[in-house]
């Protein structure tokens, strides 16, 4: 019996290949002939980096960059050929903002931009963004103000460049643009698909996510209408109906504006990049995973992706919704939480023992 181990990370609890790893230590307690592939994946979201550098053998370097809220703090990115690679999560990332302080009204992608800018230096022509799993809902204006670009009030002075600063914005200044910035190549990697604004849009699904409140949920959405409409005045572009313009708090939304982006499923671009389709022909079968297993799984996640393919896939969550039993109706073989019976915090906590002791509960990966 021939495993294909590809999870995605547990969020705040292990890494992908740590959780593989648990997997298979696992499986080899109740079935000791077994033999495996580990395949840590990611979607764009929280340790995608590590998945490309690992998967193209590049390099890691670190750069000077802030996190969400402006604090200085070490960021990381890769080098890879002829691009770069910056995760968002790395910088900006939720967890990176206290629980008591989460507030998408005060946060930036400004750390995200420093980092592009240092990566920049080093003379390469593609940047490869991705952008799940951040704190932030500010369309992006962080990043860009770091990268040259002036957002002004109704007094040309600069905004702070967060989701509340979004609605502060009368006029944009791209003079002094980063020249690298502008001349390069941009692949950003999305984990979702919903729209900019509106009922599944930025705010009003991802904002209570981020700390934010009903009433700050309405504030980022009338600041994100804003901006999209401020820069359909200004330069053309209507950002209303964009694929992934939702992303990351409209993230890819508002760099698309300034710059030559190709915005695509991290999901996909990740698993045609390590040819997924000839591992899993090669695989009995296939056992995934991340660390919330819900409605949003089948949006564009790489659990939706890994169920494309014909075979057997097994499922487990740090913990699954009753939305997420459903991808037993999507080609699923088994859906299981890891949590069941346990507490969030304690599940977090001893989410590599939890894995291995529901593994010995399911006979079915004995096979």
């Amino acid at each position: 019996m021939h495993y294909l181990i590809c999870p995605d990370s547990f969020k705040g609890s292990l890494s992908a290949m740590e959780v593989a790893l648990a997997i298979k230590e696992g499986i080899e307690k109740i079935n000791n002939e077994a033999t495996f592939t580990l395949l840590p994946l990611a979607d764009g979201g929280e340790g995608t980096m590590d998945v490309l550098v690992n998967a193209l053998k590049g390099e890691a370097f670190e750069a000077e960059a802030c996190g969400p809220l402006f604090e200085n703090r070490k960021a990381p990115y890769g080098i890879i050929g002829d691009s770069i690679v910056v995760e968002s999560a790395s910088s900006v990332g939720l967890p990176l903002v206290p629980k008591n302080m989460r507030n998408p009204l005060n946060t930036s992608t400004y750390g995200v931009g420093l980092t592009i800018k240092e990566a920049l230096a080093k003379g390469k022509n593609h940047i490869i963004l991705t952008i799940g799993g951040s704190a932030t809902n500010d369309c992006g204006i962080g990043a860009l103000a770091a990268l040259g670009v002036r957002f002004l009030d109704k007094n040309d002075k600069e905004v702070c460049p967060t989701g509340k600063g979004l609605g502060e914005i009368e006029n944009i200044d791209i003079s002094n643009i980063n020249p690298q910035a502008k001349k390069a190549k941009w692949t950003i990697l999305c984990d979702v698909d919903n729209l900019l604004y509106g009922e599944r849009g930025a705010a009003r699904v991802f904002g209570p996510q981020k700390g934010a409140t009903p009433e700050i949920v309405e504030i980022l959405e009338k600041n994100v209408i804003h901006f999209a409409e401020i820069v359909k005045r200004d330069f053309g572009v209507d950002l209303s109906k964009m694929k992934h313009g939702g992303a990351a708090g409209g993230f890819a939304a508002g760099l698309s504006v300034f710059f030559d982006t190709e915005i695509v499923s991290g999901t996909d671009y990740i698993l045609d990049l390590v040819d997924f389709e000839k591992m899993t022909k090669e695989a009995d079968c296939i056992i995934t995973g991340e660390g919330r297993v819900d409605s949003q799984t089948l949006e564009g996640k790489i659990i939706s992706g890994i169920l494309k393919y014909n075979k057997p896939v097994y499922v487990l969550g740090g913990c699954v919704t009753d939305e997420g039993y459903e991808l037993i109706n999507h080609g699923a073989v088994g859906v299981y939480s890891i949590s069941e019976g346990h507490s969030v915090e304690y599940s977090m906590t001893h989410t590599k023992d939890l894995i291995e002791k529901t593994i010995l509960k399911q006979e079915g990966f004995a096979l």
